[in-house]
């Protein structure tokens, strides 16, 4: 499930008609433009051997053998063809080798915090990924957006997490989206040396629809207030921590609460859980879209409820990052 919902179907850099690139294409392409030249240059050498063998044949020049006869020097086709056999493999493996140990440093950005960015007003972003150390620019889809690079280096990889699913390298910048940019998905591309990323979608809102995550408010006596309708931006920022949130409902009203992170390449894990104001488990839910939670429930009374937010393996970080939306 994609979240937040999209009006007319398409994200908003499929309407800014972005471009695609297949870089695996074209790798593919080099590879075989490679093993053309070495087969059309194996047809060649084997065109030469031929001809050497059908001359020598015919005009092979006598020689004296031990007894004083003389005799023709045949040539044998079979040495021949393993020998041309032998040249052609020797190129073919040759080029193979050499495009598979060609390092491959395309730029991938896995996620970024936070994970839903306003138009009108100046963004930080930290994106993270793999060979984020070495972009030279990033751009908006084909926008003329200015995106502003502040830092980029190696990051550290948690215990019992591999570099390829968290990355291993981040990069922090800045931009500001025009003011009537529509809420919907951007698509962020990095660039360098290396190559051109796949393009990575992250969500625009209209800044009345968020609310930052407040520290602390990992309890129920520091449970930070969220009205219905909002969606709160976040980050488990450590290891074992809780983000616990208020809830003011009435009786029988409908609340649909979801979260997206997996979804969005944000290496958390999240686990919701609601309660009353007594502190009793009403409803909870680990896996719905993908690893991502949804909770749908209608509320018995009226009053105060707490709802949870945790990593099912009580892991944390800054780029475990989320957006959390409570919807009537």
């Amino acid at each position: 499930m994609s979240w937040p919902p999209r009006s007319d179907g398409q994200s908003l850099g499929h309407r800014l008609s972005i471009t695609r690139s297949n870089p695996k294409r074209k790798r593919g392409r080099a590879l075989r433009q490679t093993m053309n030249s070495a087969f059309r240059v194996a047809f060649a050498l084997a065109y030469a051997a031929g001809n050497f063998v059908y001359k020598r044949k015919h005009q092979a020049v006598p020689q004296k053998t031990v007894l004083g006869n003389v005799r023709r020097k045949k040539i044998s086709m079979r040495s021949v063809s393993v020998l041309v056999s032998t040249v052609v493999l020797s190129i073919v493996a040759s080029a193979c080798l050499a495009q598979e140990a060609k390092p491959d440093k395309q730029p991938r950005i896995i996620v970024t915090s936070p994970l839903a960015v306003t138009a009108g007003a100046p963004v930080k972003l930290t994106l993270r990924g793999l060979f984020l150390d070495d972009i030279t620019e990033l751009k908006i889809g084909v926008t003329e957006i200015k995106v502003e690079i502040i830092s980029k280096g190696k990051a550290t990889v948690p215990p019992n997490y591999e570099a390829k699913r968290i990355g291993d390298t981040q990069a922090e910048a800045k931009l500001t989206l025009p003011a009537e940019t529509p809420p919907g998905r951007l698509s962020l591309v990095a660039v360098s040396a290396g190559g051109t990323s796949v393009p990575y979608e992250i969500t625009v809102a209209k800044s009345d629809d968020l609310i930052e995550d407040k520290e602390p408010n990992d309890g129920f006596k520091t449970a930070q207030l969220v009205a219905v309708g909002k969606t709160v931006v976040g980050t488990i920022g450590d290891a074992r921590n809780v983000d616990v949130f208020e809830i003011k409902g009435l009786a029988g009203q409908k609340l649909v609460i979801s979260v997206l992170a997996s979804q969005a390449g944000s290496p958390l894990d999240p686990v919701l859980t609601l309660y009353d104001s007594a502190g009793q488990v009403i409803a909870g839910n680990d896996d719905s879209d993908g690893r991502d939670p949804r909770l749908e429930v209608v509320l018995g009374k009226s009053g105060s409820y707490f709802l949870s937010l945790q990593d099912a393996n009580d892991t944390g970080g800054p780029h475990f990052a989320y957006l959390l939306k409570i919807a009537p």
